[in-house]
């Protein structure tokens, strides 16, 4: 497809930093990750703390722990790389939709259609390299018109050049190789020929060729190439000669399970812990953002030093991805929440996702300042449980008590207030102004309280009542709001409100029963 763009990521020390990040192992600690090989174990990952001491892949892991006597070690763990490099992929759909994997440590983006987006392709693999840092990996990157040809400007960065004898740096400062559209050739004719995906043993041979150069492979004849080196040889060739023809990527399909763990150095309750529950989170928050998506609960997993696991579920009232907003709602449940035994290792597992694809401010309510609101409702709910913040909606009765009824809360959608301060259901309309609505309390007793007036007296100013055994005098009224219905039910109602003022400031929503002849306090005014 003439035009089109690609940029591969190569991660070359994924198993190792999995490894490092699960361990909660520092930058400075040697490590490597070994495979068997016949009866000898041979070091297949490297730490950069550990290549800066010396030690190389290939090399036996006795020899490695003699150069480094406090190294540490580990199997390797195909399966769980592989989850890790999906994990990255599922981060990377941020910068692009089409993108695959390529075991065990490459991703391949098409770029072409939207490095635009990002302000051009060194900005959108920049930013794409930022992201994979935040994960956790050190990665390499090159952009070129082929996956191959990207493939080879990317694994030459951090390889000795040709020649030099200078060992490579073990920080890997440079991270991103650009070719020009149709520049494939003049790019990579520099690179050492190890920056080819071949076999070593082909590598080997095309540097006793005195072939050291990726130009100097390129020059060599093309029907010679496939004839003597291989077909392999020959799409390198290819690649490198501007000549290859990318296929289709695969679609890929981020993974279904969105889970990641860690284990702790030190057995630990306290702010270790949450420490850790903060790493995941930030990871987490990037893997949902690749897929656009929230989380709207989670589970924190707590491995326990006596081998128990404790279970502490976090439900939310609306999808949130931040990993700052998410924390607090988290601390807020751990502060409530005990175990038994000290915390060796910690997960967080989300749940529950819905769509969250960012929002766009209102004319009276900020995205910054709904976002807090969410975080605000979602703490409270984790300190008095699912449930504890809700809204309180008109319901279309004349009895009170049954007027409203409570609901998740949520933001109001945009649209919906028509000016500060006054509020337009949805698909109704404004009151009339010249008819104000009649008073109401702002909240209403459970059960209402029953007056007992002295010497028989009824709600007009100087009469007395006794309310919760205490003697108010009456200093105003206001009234009477007649209200009957339900005629048709078992519990009628036939009532006279009336607003009392008392002496001191206090008023209360009074009515008479029409049924029983009491009067009744239904609420209090604030």
């Amino acid at each position: 497809m003439p035009g089109r763009r690609l940029a591969w990521l190569d991660l070359p020390r994924l198993p190792a930093e999995r490894h490092a990040g699960e361990r909660d192992l520092g930058p400075r600690v040697p490590l490597v990750l070994w495979e068997e090989a016949g009866s000898t174990r041979r070091v297949a990952s490297v730490s950069i703390a550990a290549s800066a001491l010396g030690v190389e892949v290939g090399s036996t892991l006795a020899a490695a722990r003699a150069r480094v006597p406090d190294l540490r070690d580990a199997e390797m763990d195909p399966a769980a790389d592989a989850a890790a490099l999906a994990a990255v992929a599922e981060a990377l759909l941020a910068f692009t939709p089409s993108l695959a994997v390529r075991p065990p440590s490459g991703i391949v983006l098409e770029i072409g259609r939207c490095a635009r987006l990002f302000g051009g392709e060194e900005a959108l693999v920049g930013a794409a390299l930022d992201a994979t840092r935040r994960l956790g990996f050190t990665a390499l990157a090159g952009v070129a018109d082929g996956e191959l040809g990207a493939r080879v400007l990317a694994r030459s960065l951090g390889r000795p050049r040709p020649r030099t004898g200078d060992p490579a740096p073990p920080s890997l400062p440079l991270r991103l190789t650009v070719a020009p559209p149709r520049a494939i050739a003049a790019a990579a004719a520099d690179l050492p020929v190890g920056a080819l995906p071949l076999p070593a043993a082909l590598l080997e041979a095309l540097e006793h060729l005195g072939l050291d150069t990726v130009g100097a492979f390129a020059a060599l004849p093309g029907d010679a190439v496939g004839t003597r080196f291989g077909p392999e040889a020959a799409a390198c060739w290819r690649a490198v000669n501007g000549r290859e023809v990318p296929g289709p990527l695969p679609v890929f399909r981020p993974p279904p399970h969105l889970l990641e763990a860690a284990e702790l150095e030190e057995a630990s309750s306290g702010e270790g812990v949450l420490f850790r529950i903060r790493a995941l989170l930030e990871r987490l928050e990037e893997r949902l953002r690749g897929r656009g998506e929230g989380a709207s609960s989670l589970t924190i997993w707590l491995s326990l030093d006596d081998g128990d696991r404790a279970r502490l579920p976090v439900t939310l009232s609306r999808p949130m991805r931040q990993a700052a907003s998410l924390l607090r709602v988290v601390r807020e449940r751990l502060h409530a929440f005990t175990v038994d035994a000290p915390i060796t290792g910690v997960a967080v597992e989300v749940t529950a996702v819905a769509p969250l694809r960012g929002a766009q401010a209102g004319l009276f309510v900020s995205a910054a300042e709904q976002v807090s609101l969410l975080e605000a409702v979602a703490r409270l709910e984790g300190a008095f449980g699912p449930g504890a913040v809700f809204a309180a909606v008109p319901r279309d009765r004349h009895r009170p008590e049954a007027a409203w009824g409570a609901e998740p809360f949520s933001p109001p959608p945009e649209g919906h207030l028509a000016a500060p301060g006054r509020r337009i259901p949805a698909g109704g309309k404004a009151a009339d102004p010249l008819l104000p609505p009649p008073r109401r309390p702002l909240t209403l007793l459970q059960v209402p309280e029953e007056v007992e007036w002295v010497e028989g007296a009824s709600p007009a100013p100087g009469a007395a009542a006794i309310v919760r055994d205490r003697r108010l005098a009456v200093a105003s009224v206001r009234g009477p709001e007649r209200l009957r219905g339900e005629w048709w039910t078992a519990s009628p109602y036939d009532r006279a409100y009336h607003e009392v003022g008392f002496a001191g400031g206090a008023r209360a929503w009074m009515y008479h029963d029409g049924a029983t002849g009491r009067y009744m306090i239904h609420g209090w005014f604030d």
